[in-house]
């Protein structure tokens, strides 16, 4: 899910934690996608990337390393063993680690997507039909810089061009954010919790104005799931981010990115032949220029049919989504039918 707010908005979300998702029958029995059903599994798989505008690293931002982190950890004993370390976390281009390719060991790019690999393989748990990884925190800076030429434009490239449709402050405007971790720990009273936070704005603290996101996780050891809250602030140099939290393939490319992938989803769901079940609750809204997208199903081929194959050029991401938002005017009406969607389903009423 991502949320796309104004500037001096935050936006606080609490994800309770009970996402689920049934595949191949439409019933309620059957069979989860997910590694981890309603996300009660207590040794929990979490990891963080970040994106620019173009769906790329770029340069990575000071000391932080590749935008690439995971937090994945068992329980055993009352002790949570962790699987990563705060040196896998910190890795960035040039620092070799097992399995990274000569080509991509200087490529920021590169560099990022295989240590999103290697990572996988620190927190890959064996499962039928697949093994998974963990659920990705994704967060991305909706700033574009025209004059760099870096994005292609409907499935070409562009030259520079002058700015106008998208934010960017100047040089510099798409780098990636200054990320800190908090590692999941477990206190007296049996809660785990831990959490990923930053800011966009590299030489600035993380007041009130300036951009800001969080995640934090939250369960008590053997009951209930995982509860994710959400927190994100816009500045005025940063007045799009994103923030999704995502179940992705555990193999191949997620949702049209143009790379291999780790995640959750260890079966593929097809349209029609799933459910996705998720509880939202809202503590704070941005104001009617944001949004929630709830949810975004992402997937990718080309316009011949073919699978995507990581040419950005022909390869074309397809989205399915529903925006939520309540200060925003509402587009389906009894006089816009064609906005509305085809029917409505509640806890208590299965369709009208």
């Amino acid at each position: 899910m991502a949320q796309r707010v104004t500037y001096s908005t935050i936006l606080p979300l609490l994800l309770t934690a009970n996402w689920l998702l049934l595949s191949g029958v439409p019933s309620a029995n059957g069979a989860s996608a997910v590694g981890d059903p309603g996300m009660r599994r207590d040794g929990l798989r979490v990891a963080f990337e970040g994106w620019n505008f173009c769906n790329e690293v770029g340069q990575e931002a000071p000391d932080m390393g590749s935008p690439r982190a995971a937090d994945c950890f068992d329980l055993s004993n009352g002790s949570l063993i962790h699987k990563v370390t705060e040196a896998d976390n910190k890795l960035g281009v040039g620092v070799s680690f097992p399995g990274v390719s000569p080509n991509a060991l200087n490529n920021p790019d590169l560099y990022a997507v295989e240590k999103e690999l290697y990572l996988g393989s620190l927190c890959e748990i064996s499962d039928t039909p697949k093994p998974w990884q963990f659920w990705m925190v994704m967060l991305k800076n909706g700033n574009y810089d025209t004059n760099s030429g870096l994005c292609p434009e409907n499935g070409k490239k562009v030259p520079p061009f002058k700015p106008g449709r998208f934010p960017c402050f100047g040089s510099g405007c798409m780098n990636q954010p200054i990320l800190y971790h908090q590692p999941t720990a477990l206190d007296g009273n049996g809660i785990m919790r831990g959490g990923f936070n930053g800011s966009y704005d590299l030489n600035s603290s993380t007041g009130g104005s300036t951009s800001y996101f969080e995640v934090v996780w939250e369960k008590k050891v053997g009951s209930g799931g995982w509860v994710f809250a959400h927190k994100l602030r816009t500045s005025r140099k940063y007045p799009w981010l994103m923030l999704y939290l995502r179940a992705d393939a555990t193999k191949g490319y997620s949702g049209g990115y143009h790379y291999d992938t780790r995640g959750m989803l260890k079966t593929l769901p097809e349209s029609p032949n799933f459910k996705v079940r998720l509880s939202l609750d809202i503590k704070q809204g941005g104001g009617p220029k944001s949004q929630f997208y709830l949810i975004d199903i992402g997937s990718c081929w080309k316009n011949n049919g073919a699978r995507c194959d990581g040419d950005v050029l022909t390869d074309v991401t397809r989205y399915s989504e529903m925006i939520v938002n309540p200060e925003t005017p509402a587009w389906c009406s009894s006089t816009n039918i064609g906005n509305c969607p085809p029917y409505h389903i509640t806890p208590t009423t299965p369709k009208y």
